[in-house]
């Protein structure tokens, strides 16, 4: 009620009066005390609002601790790691290389296991059928245009792949050695072997059943020079053969005979 309405009924009625009196003594607080409440109040929020800052900094602060431990924890954990791979990567190192020497020595034993066995299994070489197709070749090549024969005396060579056992069973003890032999390229991979004479020659195809005629059908050619001038082809005509040198090397597994062949004077022109 408001003092007008208050005093409105004490005019019209005592008892009334008295009662607003009363309730307005009750409703009013005076101004002091509500300062005072209040003032209360915000000390006392303050003082929770700095406890809170306390606790959050004591929160911080643990933290910052923990973290910090935790870091401390993960570095170490990660020198411990690294130590432990390292270590590892050693002893993998060395076994591989304990396995690559096992490995070596295996294939070096499995290598002399097998070589025998890939020989045994291989089929004998046909030696007549092998110096027939050398006469055939000699011949066949002789003729041949681009197989220049110059003046009295030229060179026919004939080549062909043959392995080095192949070799060592058509040609070992026959004619003279040049290379390897104790004396002269012990180590070498190329072999060299001359029938000097005509006769040797003839005694070596006979040996496989091989009948190789002396007199050969050549392609002439005369020498070009400053005077001459270019070379040029002067027509087939005969050459007797009058030695044979055999070249093998062993690591390309190539054969080249080469055939020496003349010609008498009275055929050259002279």
């Amino acid at each position: 009620r408001t003092r007008a309405a208050a005093k409105k009924e004490s005019e019209s009625d005592p008892d009334a009066e008295f009662e607003a009196s009363s309730e307005e003594e009750e409703q009013y607080e005076p101004p002091k005390k509500r300062q005072r409440r209040s003032s209360m109040n915000s000390n006392t929020k303050n003082a929770a609002e700095a406890a809170d800052i306390d606790d959050d900094d004591d929160d911080v602060s643990s933290g910052d601790s923990e973290s910090e431990d935790e870091e401390n924890g993960n570095s170490h954990s990660t020198v411990s790691a690294y130590k432990a791979l390292e270590k590892e990567n050693k002893e993998l190192k060395a076994e591989v290389k304990r396995l690559n020497k096992e490995l070596a020595s295996v294939r070096k034993q499995t290598s002399k296991v097998s070589t025998p066995a890939r020989n045994s299994s291989k089929k004998a070489v046909n030696e007549k059928k092998k110096f027939q197709q050398f006469q055939k070749a000699l011949i066949r090549t002789a003729k041949l245009k681009k197989t220049r024969f110059y003046g009295c005396s030229s060179d026919i060579e004939v080549e062909q792949t043959l392995d080095i056992d192949d070799f060592k069973t058509l040609f070992d003890g026959k004619g003279h050695k040049i290379q390897p032999t104790p004396q002269n390229k012990p180590k070498s991979v190329k072999s060299i072997i001359e029938f000097n004479c005509w006769q040797r020659v003839k005694e070596l195809f006979e040996a496989y059943d091989v009948a190789l005629e002396q007199t050969i059908k050549v392609s002439l050619w005369r020498q070009g020079g400053l005077r001459c001038g270019k070379s040029f082809y002067r027509g087939p005509g005969d050459a007797k053969i009058d030695s044979l040198t055999v070249e093998h090397n062993r690591s390309s597994q190539k054969l080249k005979l080469t055939f020496s062949a003349s010609q008498d004077m009275d055929e050259y022109g002279f």
